[in-house]
């Protein structure tokens, strides 16, 4: 790649990212719910999936052969099979589970609506089914939690902001150098050891500076390979395993599950 290509691409670069880049821009709506057996979901799974991207409200219901959800009709469009009705006896056995779940798990609303409001806003709430009303109240009337909330859409950030980099030929070593906490050295495009994909000295600077204007605090992924690992790992898993989110993974498990 030339040097002036690699220039105009910085620019690029750095006008995207100035718009901070919303953490589910990679993200598949249809990987978020398809694939997955609504039969085995846990009280936590279905409040997870009830509450993401997909608005299962607007379902007539699943089939659970092909395991996707279809509108408007009462067969599969991909086998012909029929599927599994969302009517109101199955939101109300749903609907069961989830009490139960809550009443065991008393903090598990909040810190799922946490998560939520972290990657959307708290503008943008999500839609239940009509038999699930009492849901929709109760996370009405939940408070955030009380301690430090875990924050996806940082995560979410720093892996498009490393592939973006890595894309420009930079290392992931290179990556934590240009926008972690270390001195960058005048005259580093010389080094032995890196060349930096042959980047501007001045162009680096830039790229960190507007790194440091999007978050407020300094991430560990951009400090260390290990927790660089961590993340890119968890925000993968993210996009690919429709069940990775209805766990509720985290970047680092610290709980068992909750049912």
């Amino acid at each position: 790649m030339a040097d002036s290509d690699k220039n105009r691409i910085v620019r690029k670069l750095i006008n995207l990212l100035r718009k901070v880049m919303a953490p589910y821009l990679a993200m598949s709506k249809k990987k978020w719910s398809s694939g997955i057996d609504i039969r085995m979901l846990s009280g936590q799974e279905w409040l997870r999936l009830l509450t993401g991207e997909t608005n299962m409200a607007a379902f007539v219901g699943w089939c659970v052969s092909c395991r996707v959800g279809e509108c408007y009709q009462d067969t599969c469009t991909r086998c012909g099979g029929a599927l599994s009705i969302f009517d109101e006896q199955f939101w109300l056995t749903i609907g069961s589970k989830i009490r139960r779940t809550l009443q065991k798990h008393r903090s598990l609303l909040a810190r799922i609506k946490s998560d939520r409001e972290n990657l959307y806003g708290a503008k943008y709430k999500p839609v239940f089914p009509h038999s699930l009303e009492w849901l929709f109240t109760e996370w009405e009337q939940t408070m955030a939690p009380p301690h430090q909330p875990f924050a996806p859409h940082v995560h979410y950030q720093v892996a498009n902001w490393i592939a973006s980099l890595r894309r420009l030929g930079l290392s992931k070593l290179e990556i934590i150098e240009v926008l972690g906490d270390s001195d960058l050295p005048v005259g580093l495009n010389t080094g032995k050891r890196q060349d930096y994909a042959n980047l501007p000295y001045a162009d680096l600077l830039t790229l960190r500076k507007e790194f440091r204007r999007v978050f407020e605090n300094l991430p560990g992924s951009v400090t260390d390979l290990s927790e660089m690992g961590r993340t890119l790992r968890w925000v993968g898993r993210q996009r690919t395993v429709p069940m990775a989110r209805l766990r509720g993974e985290r970047v680092r498990e610290r709980n068992a599950p909750e049912n």
